[in-house]
């Protein structure tokens, strides 16, 4: 059968594609982990935050001045004032990324839509919370998973309504 029967088929029948069925567990799964880191580091804010100081004083004993010990330092100084954000965010972004997949998974385009938001909150809030750090590239290298996933996702619109 060719690929454009089969695409026939699936929309006339309304079945959920096999790629966009993976994609969307997949994004269940992650974003739903998202989502329940964020929320226990929230409930656990204090002891996050003196976790992450202990760690920065025993990096600044080491005495090193290896840039790689200084970038580790401020990141972790970072990831302490900007704890709050950092942590809200993902659930943001995690509510966001699953309503998109529950869209798609009922064949609806405006899932997507919502998916992208959620990706684009993604990159973007953080680059603005905390700029051009170590943190900030640390973020944006994770991003990639991101962009990769509205490209799957985008080849799979054509199913969509």
């Amino acid at each position: 059968m060719s690929e454009d029967l089969l695409d026939a088929k699936q929309k006339e029948t309304h079945e959920l594609p096999q790629m966009l069925n993976v994609l969307t567990i997949l994004t269940f799964i992650v974003s739903g982990f998202y989502l329940m880191v964020s929320l226990y580091n929230l409930l656990t804010k204090s002891y996050q935050i003196e976790k992450a100081n202990d760690k920065i004083e025993k990096l600044q004993q080491t005495g090193n001045d290896n840039f790689i010990i200084e970038g580790a330092i401020e990141a972790l100084e970072m990831s302490t004032e900007y704890f709050t954000i950092l942590n809200l965010v993902p659930i943001i972004i995690a509510i966001l990324c699953i309503t998109g997949a529950l869209l798609m998974r009922k064949l609806k385009k405006n899932g997507y839509y919502v998916y992208i938001l959620g990706c684009i909150s993604e990159i973007v809030i953080p680059a603005i919370a905390i700029g051009g750090s170590v943190l900030g590239s640390m973020l944006l290298i994770s991003s990639v998973f991101s962009i990769l996933f509205i490209i799957l996702y985008g080849v799979n619109l054509k199913h969509m309504r």
